[in-house]
């Protein structure tokens, strides 16, 4: 079986800030060693928790 590694949460929501911030995924993913389909579900996750929050206190 291989080896799968977890990412600790912190680690997600700061590659997907620094994405948000300008930087592409491919640079992120080859800095650090994150699979591109990993990478782009946590900024398809995580942007939509982050849309979600804007929605409430908004609304």
């Amino acid at each position: 079986m291989a080896y799968v590694p977890k990412y600790e949460e912190e680690f997600k929501k700061n590659l997907v800030a620094l994405h948000s911030n300008g930087k592409s995924q491919a640079e992120l993913c080859r800095e650090y060693g994150v699979s591109e389909s990993a990478l782009a579900k946590w900024i398809k996750n995580y942007s939509s928790v982050h849309n979600s929050l804007i929605v409430s206190f908004e609304g």
